[in-house]
């Protein structure tokens, strides 16, 4: 067992070194502060099974997501070369405007200010990381 957590850490480390050696630093995004945020709109597939849209209107929930957000703002790059499919978007919304849109894949995290506003970009997630992500927002691991 202690094994099968190593050769997945060693894993994960490799696709993160191999993301950076493709990519250019990015600077962190513009995140909104909760209060902007009116919902979270979830929509996506997984394992090519397409998920119904779920909006999240709770504050509360908002809030841990941003908070989140904030303390992972950190790591952005941009590829040089394709950008990875996601599995989820997640657009934080006030009305109808997009505040922040992000993208979850596996082992990563993928964002660009509303509105077309900046580049896109990415940056790894652990799997404890994207454990907290997919709780937070009520969602099924992948």
């Amino acid at each position: 067992m202690r094994t099968r957590g190593l050769l997945l850490v060693a894993v994960e480390a490799v696709a993160v070194l191999s993301c950076s050696l493709r990519s250019s630093p990015a600077p962190p995004l513009r995140i909104p502060d909760a209060s902007a945020v009116g919902q979270m709109v979830i929509s996506g597939s997984v394992a090519g099974v397409e998920e119904p849209t779920r909006t999240l209107e709770d504050p509360e929930t908002i809030g841990r997501f941003v908070a989140f957000l904030r303390a992972h703002n950190e790591h952005w790059s941009t590829p040089r070369d394709t950008f990875p499919t996601p599995q989820r978007t997640v657009s934080l919304q006030n009305g109808k405007d997009d505040l922040l849109i992000l993208w979850l894949g596996p082992n990563w995290i993928g964002g660009q200010e509303g509105n077309g506003r900046s580049d896109s970009r990415l940056r790894a997630l652990s799997g404890p990381e994207m454990a907290e992500v997919l709780q937070i927002l009520g969602l099924p691991k992948g």
